[in-house]
């Protein structure tokens, strides 16, 4: 692969989107964060130790795992604009497709920067993008699923013509400013938000719902889901729910908010971009263990139910290839010590 240069001798820049799977389990949410582990934290370093970056700086988190210094915390934030997540998602939740941007000179080497991700993180697609994409604003919709384990004998207490009922009404344009934390940090912090899909599938293990929308306020689906099973057992009605999709909710003192359910339940399952956008898809190579979510002493008492759901469900529809090697699968319990500590971080990043 021969780099293109501009007219003055210097290297072209490319940018470049990419898709990849995450196991939640081990990670303090997506965002980056100070001295915690983190998925952009792990991608930004691996996207170092590929040569795509020579310095993670950012004016308000740290740098890579292990890499900051004195010297690096006196520069500015402007040496990491060539990243961009398209999403967010909190302490717990795992992703089938997660999407950021990055800027390069360098070609595009997938396997290259596939093989310097942890375990717990894969390539799933990529493609080159306009210099000005922003993997945030050019998403179409995202779809996130919620795993609720239930017994056949719940589901059959369970109103779940309510909850469709419900989920119908969910549809469209609403102030969720009682399904949703307060971000008191932003400046828009009720802001509109339309849910084009809402819906749920049963199988004899629980209920999985299903939410796809443009964008979603902090904690939205996990409240919603809470609401959404007391109505079942009918805690709360379907008046109930349109009162609190009015504009003026937040001034009627009787009314609570919803509180969320786990995190561990939450799957980001898909993202749509433009049909512009032609990505190749990567060839995933996944040990036959690293299918299967690890296990913490952290996780709630639904994560059996979620455990199941996402070694099921995360890599449907991915082309995988299993790779047999003796040496990744005969101790389960050095593999758990990889997966929690890739890089060997120091444990106070983790």
């Amino acid at each position: 692969m021969v780099n293109s240069a501009n007219s003055d001798g210097s290297p072209q820049s490319h940018r470049y989107l990419m898709i990849v799977w995450y196991l939640g389990t081990n990670f303090h949410g997506s965002q980056r964060q100070p001295n915690l582990r983190t998925v952009e934290g792990e991608i930004l370093y691996a996207l170092k130790q590929a040569g795509y970056i020579s310095n993670i700086v950012d004016e308000n988190v740290q740098d890579a795992p292990g890499d900051s210094s004195p010297e690096s915390e006196s520069k500015t934030g402007s040496e990491i604009a060539f990243f961009n997540a398209g999403m967010r998602t909190d302490k717990g939740v795992h992703a089938r497709e997660y999407s950021f941007c990055f800027t390069a000179s360098k070609p595009l080497y997938p396997r290259l920067i596939a093989a310097k991700l942890p375990s717990d993180i894969g390539l799933v697609r990529y493609s080159e993008v306009p210099l000005t994409f922003n993997p945030r604003w050019e998403c179409l919709w995202k779809e996130y699923r919620y795993y609720y384990p239930t017994s056949k004998e719940l589901q059959v207490s369970l109103d779940i013509s309510s909850i469709k009922e419900a989920l119908a009404i969910l549809q469209g344009t609403y102030d969720f400013q009682m399904f949703s934390k307060t971000d008191r940090t932003r400046w828009d912090k009720y802001p509109l938000r339309t849910i084009d899909r809402a819906s749920l599938l049963q199988d004899k293990d629980g209920l999985i719902f299903i939410f796809r929308s443009q964008a979603f306020s902090w904690e939205q689906i996990r409240r919603t889901v809470h609401f959404l099973i007391h109505l079942g057992l009918h805690d709360h009605s379907l008046e109930d729910l349109k009162e609190r999709l009015q504009s003026d909710a937040s001034t009627n003192k009787t009314l609570k908010k919803s509180p969320p359910f786990p995190s561990e339940g939450l799957l980001l399952w898909k993202v749509k971009y433009p049909d512009f956008v032609v990505f190749t898809p990567f060839d995933i190579w996944i040990q036959p263990q690293e299918k299967h979510l690890i296990q913490s002493q952290e996780f709630h008492l639904q994560n059996a139910h979620v455990a199941h759901q996402i070694h099921k469900s995360l890599f449907v529809g991915l082309e995988l290839k299993n790779r047999k090697n003796s040496n990744n699968i005969k101790n389960v319990k050095t593999k758990k010590k990889s997966i929690s500590n890739p890089k060997n971080i120091p444990k106070d990043q983790n």
